[in-house]
């Protein structure tokens, strides 16, 4: 048995319409499975919290505002990368290498 592609999508079209999740067939050497990503819903059950009592607003009496000293906020520092700077791009991160060349000697020695 032999599938072309418009067979293949017609019957991924079919797989769509249906509640089917997952499909196999197999015919001699020919063996096809396809499944459905489908996001599942998971329920979410949730208690009530008790909420702890507040404690009654007190009164705060504030005098002579005007003799309260001012603050002043410094203006925040620019920050400017530094323009003699290069980019390194490095093809593997995190990849050590003991010596420059499989055949050559080792940058360091186990006790230097």
């Amino acid at each position: 048995m032999e599938f072309n592609l418009d067979q293949l999508r017609e019957l991924i079209a079919i797989l769509n319409q249906t509640d089917i999740a997952e499909l196999t067939l197999e015919s001699g050497d020919l063996r096809l499975s396809i499944r459905k990503n489908e996001t599942k819903a998971v329920a979410i059950e949730s208690t009530p919290v008790a909420l702890a009592p507040q404690p009654s607003p007190t009164t705060v009496a504030v005098s002579n505002l005007s003799s309260t000293p001012s603050v002043s906020v410094p203006p925040p520092l620019e920050t400017s990368p530094a323009k003699k700077l290069i980019d390194i791009t490095s093809p593997m991160v995190g990849t050590f290498y003991t010596a420059p060349a499989p055949d050559e000697p080792p940058f360091v020695e186990v006790g230097d």
